[in-house]
């Protein structure tokens, strides 16, 4: 049996950079109203950074943009769990029993719970 073990750590670290840190050169692209997040364009945002993901790997972009655009789900994934009061500790988990079964043990075990 082929097994791959992943180790997840994110850091959020707050400070004030010393010039812009945006690609449109402001000095961050990740501000938002959690409240202005409750409506169904925070899902759509969710499903278009995903789609931008997977396009760096269907047109084989480089690693730094594929990083980017992770980096972009990530941020999106965690605002939008965080409106289902969902915290990482409870996902984290989830990936931790993911770890030790197989997808399709995983899988099952989801219908079954249905």
């Amino acid at each position: 049996m082929f097994m791959t073990s992943f180790l997840i750590v994110i850091v959020i670290y707050l400070g004030k950079p010393d010039g812009p840190t945006c690609h449109t050169g402001l000095e961050t692209c990740y501000y938002t109203s959690v409240s202005d997040l409750l409506s169904d364009k925070q899902v759509e945002g969710n499903r278009e950074e995903a789609d931008e993901l997977c396009r760096t790997m269907e047109e084989n972009e480089d690693k730094s943009r594929t990083a980017s655009e992770m980096a972009d789900v990530l941020y999106h994934a965690m605002v939008l769990v965080a409106l289902k009061d969902v915290k990482a500790k409870d996902v984290l988990e989830v990936l931790r029993k993911r770890f030790s079964e197989s997808g399709i043990e995983e899988k099952s075990s989801r219908t079954s719970q249905s």
